[in-house]
This record gives structure tokens, sequence and C-alpha cells, in this order.
């Protein structure tokens, strides 16, 4: 399991990505081409959501933040900042990703 992705990185799988959408809306692109860009589609998607911290100094400040308010609603009489841990989950990729792929294979998606 992946803890961290660095900005560079996910910015280069982004523009992978954004090129294999291309090639599988291309008209004149074979059964072949398309069946090849949809698996590495997927690649790359699994790749961008499987790091647990989000990507960006802003995003990670939040998250931390988030989880030490929920770690002090153990310790204050407020216990409804214990919402914040769920909050601060809302901030991983790879949790996020999960949760869309649940929903969506839970819909009936493939």
């Amino acid at each position: 399991m992946r803890f961290y992705m660095p900005k560079k990185e996910r910015d280069t799988l982004l523009i992978a990505l954004d090129l294999h959408q291309l090639i599988l809306s291309a008209e004149g692109s074979s059964a072949e081409e398309r069946e090849r860009a949809e698996e590495q589609i997927a690649i790359i998607s699994g790749m961008l959501v499987s790091p647990l911290f989000p990507t960006g100094f802003v995003r990670n400040v939040l998250m931390v933040g988030f989880v030490v308010i929920g770690i002090l609603a153990f310790l204050s009489p407020y216990e409804w900042l214990f919402w914040s841990f769920f909050i601060a989950l809302a901030f991983s990729p790879r949790i996020v990703g999960g949760l869309a792929y649940r929903c969506g294979t839970w819909s009936g998606g493939n």
C-alpha cells in the first residue's frame, strides 16, 4: 500500500490518462487499440487512487488537522468533534476511490 504520491508523478499520470482517453474517443481507432486503451485507463486510474494521503500540501494539512480535531474529541466534552475523522477520510484518494468503486458495482455498473 502506498502512502503518498508526489505531485509530479500524479501530473504525469493525469497526462497519460488524458492521452489514452483521446485514443479511446478517436473515431479511426480499431477495436484492438480501444481495448488496449481501456486496459491502460484502468491501470492508470488504479494508480491515481492508490495513495492513502492526498497530493498537495494544503490537502495534507487539512487531513492532519481533522484527524487532530478527532483525537481531541476524546479529551473534550464535545463528542460531535468525532465526526471530523470522517471528514478527514474524505481527503484520502484511496478511500474515496474504493467507495466510488463499491457504489458503482452496487448500482449495477461493471
